[in-house]
């Protein structure tokens, strides 16, 4: 199985080349986002933890996890995310690798794990190659208000929150700048591709 990581930081268009991958590459593809959201889904053992450390302020009135309060607190605080991902990672990490069983006993030979903390969280090991994109900081602005319907003060905020592009360059194999259309990130995918699976596949 060889698996490529893709990273980058919030807003940076991570989603699209999945969606690239998976649509027009017929690549599988597994999503960290979603992988935490497994792992401290209700009831779950991160969801208690979650809950004894940060307590009452992040369970919302059906007494479940109010992902958008937890969010606004670890990404004004550096101390708390690093909590929030203690809990988080090592059963994101053990959800990973049953994937990767899972695919490799269907026969798949290639996997792209959309992975956005791959580098921050120094997760080399999970990975044969690391691909970066990179977009304009306004892009990311822009595209993180109309996501998540936040303020671009609390946008900046978040995009802050994470290491800079310039640090994650240094541990990439492969980066891409998505400033242009989709037709041309499309573009620029494939030929990635092609390239790739000829190397390693």
């Amino acid at each position: 199985m060889f698996i490529m990581g893709l990273t980058g930081g919030i807003g940076s268009g991570k989603s699209e080349i999945s969606k690239i991958f998976s649509k027009n590459i017929k690549i599988s593809v597994i999503d960290a986002d979603l992988l935490a959201r497994k792992a401290v889904e209700t009831g779950s053992e991160g969801e208690k933890q979650i809950f004894k450390f940060f307590g009452d302020s992040v369970i919302d009135e059906g007494g479940r996890l109010d992902r958008k309060v937890l969010g606004s607190i670890v990404f004004n605080d550096r101390s708390k995310l690093e909590i929030l991902n203690t809990i988080v990672h090592p059963i994101v990490e053990k959800l990973f690798y049953e994937k990767v069983k899972h695919l490799t006993e269907k026969g798949e030979k290639f996997v792209l794990y959309d992975c956005p903390l791959l580098i921050e969280e120094n997760l080399f090991h999970q990975v044969n190659k690391v691909l970066l994109v990179r977009a304009p900081i306004e892009d990311r602005i822009y595209r993180i208000i109309q996501r998540n319907n936040i303020s671009r003060e609390e946008a900046l905020k978040r995009i802050k929150a994470q290491l800079d592009d310039e640090t994650k360059e240094k541990h990439a194999d492969y980066i891409f700048w998505n400033d242009g259309t989709l037709d041309e990130l499309k573009a620029s995918v494939i030929h990635l591709w092609e390239k790739v699976s000829k190397i390693y596949l």
